[in-house]
């Protein structure tokens, strides 16, 4: 990468926060609307208060997602009857002979899969909501949550910053890792669904770079020369499920539930009903 672009990753959450609190504040208004807490969803220090302790209003949607779907959640993991101390009904083989395990109990097994990475950029347009930003990382939660059940995953939030006019070359973009095996479901809640990381804590972080309210590499982030950038920025491989800016609704938005099923089917590797 050029001089022009900053990227920075950070191993967690507080890692990030510390970098975000030793900056100033920011000196510009964002369209008008960087002190609109609805548009922000909330101040700069209920951001803070977010990202130190997180979050579970996104987890009650990513579960509502989840729910919708009926038994997907149960099928996303394999599992077998097996003996234990403890259990559903008796093994009466186990318990005449005298044995301790003497229970049947569902029990979860292994597979196969590799681990995978999860990129997923949490930028939105202006004209986005709050509710729109909510429920497109609820989508990504609730993909999480169910893959993290049958193979190792690793979860990243980006924010692919730039500027509007005349620098194709920039990008401010911040990456934090979110523990995702096991998922910290609360930090991931908050991260994904909240329009404050964004539009609070990234907006700060960018600041320090020249970042005036556009997109990374100057121009629309589904472009194809953008793409390409910041998919080389990240180091984004054919194998992981990368999650570029939204620009407008899409799937994850009008119909997450589909959009969760079709990748958990892909993703688990098994057909669901």
């Amino acid at each position: 990468m050029n001089g022009d672009a900053h990227i920075e990753f950070f191993d967690g959450p507080d890692h990030f926060t510390r970098r975000v609190e030793s900056l100033p504040e920011c000196s510009k208004e964002l369209h008008g609307n960087d002190r609109n807490s609805d548009w922000c969803g909330g101040t700069y220090a209920q951001a803070i208060h977010g990202i130190k302790n997180g979050s579970e209003s996104g987890l009650l949607v990513a579960q509502k997602f989840i729910g919708k779907i009926g038994e997907i959640e149960h099928a996303s993991s394999d599992s077998v009857w097996g003996t234990s101390v403890s259990g559903y009904f008796p093994c009466v083989p186990a318990y005449i002979s005298g044995g301790p395990e003497n229970m049947f109990r569902r029990e979860q097994i292994k597979t196969n899969l590799a681990p995978m990475k999860i990129v997923a950029s949490c930028c939105f347009s202006s004209g986005q909501s709050s509710s729109e930003i909510e429920a497109r990382g609820a989508s990504i939660l609730a993909l999480t949550m169910l893959l993290s059940s049958v193979r190792p995953i690793e979860l990243y939030a980006y924010a692919d910053l730039g500027m509007q006019y005349s620098n194709d070359e920039f990008a401010a973009i911040p990456v934090v890792k979110i523990q995702a095996y096991p998922l910290d479901i609360a930090s991931a809640s908050f991260i994904l669904t909240s329009s404050m990381f964004l539009r609070r804590l990234c907006f700060r972080y960018a600041h320090q770079w020249g970042f005036d309210g556009g997109w990374a590499w100057g121009g629309n982030p589904t472009n194809d020369r953008q793409m390409k950038l910041t998919k080389k920025a990240l180091s984004i491989s054919e194998e992981d499920l990368w999650l570029p800016s939204m620009m407008c609704d899409n799937n994850m938005t009008r119909n997450p539930e589909k959009w969760l099923k079709d990748n958990l089917e892909k993703f688990s590797n098994r057909e669901l009903a």
